[in-house]
């Protein structure tokens, strides 16, 4: 994924999405990677998402610049009054995942 050019949050996310612990991607990822034994006790089964969301990827700015949307916004007095609105999100980014009795994925 990281040859392909994906970010290295997007490679994280989708190696969590997956059940593999992400945090091998904080060493030196091109090293050769021993598998660790499983440990049944504490093994705990990730539970299955019911939401398929819009995929967004994108790398945190270090500086803003002068001339960018961004700097603008930050001058901007009414963006402290702006109220979120968290369930026209889920509406606009996340669909229930429904499964049909043949098994398949709507």
């Amino acid at each position: 994924m990281l040859k392909l050019g994906l970010p290295m949050g997007a490679v994280k996310n989708a190696m969590e999405r997956d059940g593999v612990d992400s945090s091998v991607m904080d060493g030196d990822h091109n090293a050769p990677v021993s598998a660790p034994k499983p440990n049944v006790s504490s093994a705990k089964k990730k539970e299955k998402d019911t939401h398929r969301r819009t995929r967004l990827h994108w790398e945190t700015l270090g500086q803003v610049n002068s001339n960018s949307v961004w700097a603008a916004l930050a001058d901007d007095e009414e963006m402290e009054q702006i109220e979120i609105d968290e369930t026209e999100f889920t509406k606009l980014f996340q669909a229930e995942i429904k499964v049909l009795d043949s098994g398949t994925v709507k």
